[in-house]
């Protein structure tokens, strides 16, 4: 007898062994081999309306229509690009009604990569208000949030279209900012095991790309010749309200620098025929223990420390209803 996915995720997805980004796609990813499955429900869903309906979802604060079918559909389809086009007509209507404001990537770890079965790192856009400032509190308003500590990192120049890895791309990044991503689960629990969807699936819905919160600032100093090794070396500890540990993260337990994320976005970027700019914001991905850690309103504020070489940036942001 096979293992079931949640078996699978605690004995292959360890802390030591979890990357940036990975956190909220950790329990989407066992989808993504699963092809014997059989599109339950053919008649429920047309695919043509699947942009259409997570705009819907997501413009309304709502939930996904036919979230079991269009699971469905996207795990046995099983096809990175296929789901890229979904995720761009979606991001199509988001554009009409909210302006771009970032990027980020998901599965960035080449051997994550194949041990799901995915070709690439997955890549979604944040549209709608700026982010939130630090020490704000985020209204959920009916959303369910998953709470991601994490980094955005600042694009210098349009010169970073020309980087090929971290050692170029670098010197095309400004610095980067302590960040709380907030991505929007848009699946319908009820119909979905965990709440997860596909990995699939979870590129189609543009990585559940929403909102945050930015903290404090690092730059990078440029003339630091131990710069890259420096960020490869980072502690992120994530505390509660009351000041107990959450969640403590060692960068360098990771099988690649996650300055790599940079890098992915230029390539996908290429890929859509768009160009990076100065100023232009990419969320690294979630620095984290949990695999998923949906928000909840608290009294108080939740604290992100970044330890980085001799400096401290920190984020806080508290949640209501």
């Amino acid at each position: 007898m096979k293992p079931d996915f949640m078996t699978v995720v605690k004995a292959e997805l360890t802390p030591q062994k979890l990357v940036p980004g990975i956190a909220f796609v950790a329990l989407l990813m066992g989808a993504a081999t699963v092809k014997t499955m059989v599109w339950a429900s053919h008649d429920e869903c047309s695919i043509d309306n699947f942009a259409a309906d997570a705009f819907v979802a997501w413009d309304s604060n709502g939930r996904l229509a036919h979230s079991k079918c269009y699971d469905m559909y996207f795990r046995n389809d099983a096809d990175l690009s296929n789901s890229q086009h979904y995720a761009e007509a979606f991001e199509a209507l988001m554009a009409e009604k909210y302006p771009r404001q970032g990027y980020k990537i998901g599965l960035h770890d080449p051997e994550l990569q194949e041990m799901v079965g995915i070709p690439d790192s997955m890549f979604g856009v944040f549209y709608g208000a700026p982010f939130h400032q630090n020490g704000d509190v985020v209204k959920l308003d009916g959303q369910t949030f998953n709470y991601e500590p994490d980094m955005l990192m600042k694009v210098a120049d349009a010169g970073i279209m020309e980087a090929t890895n971290v050692e170029e791309v670098i010197k095309h990044l400004d610095g980067v900012y302590a960040f709380i991503e907030l991505p929007a689960m848009l699946g319908d629990p009820d119909e979905l095991p965990d709440s997860a969807v596909a990995s699939f699936h979870m590129q189609a819905l543009n990585l559940g790309a929403r909102t945050g919160v930015m903290g404090e600032y690092f730059p990078f100093d440029q003339s630091d010749p131990d710069l890259l090794e420096t960020l490869r070396n980072m502690t992120v500890v994530s505390a509660n309200p009351d000041g107990t540990e959450r969640s403590i993260y060692h960068t360098n337990e990771e099988n690649v620098h996650w300055l790599i994320t940079a890098v992915e976005t230029v390539e996908h970027m290429k890929r859509r025929g768009e160009s990076l700019k100065a100023g232009d914001l990419i969320s690294v991905g979630a620095m984290m223990e949990a695999f998923m850690d949906f928000v909840e309103p608290i009294e108080g504020k939740r604290h992100v420390h970044y330890y980085i070489g001799d400096e401290v940036i920190s984020v806080s942001a508290g949640f209501e209803e």
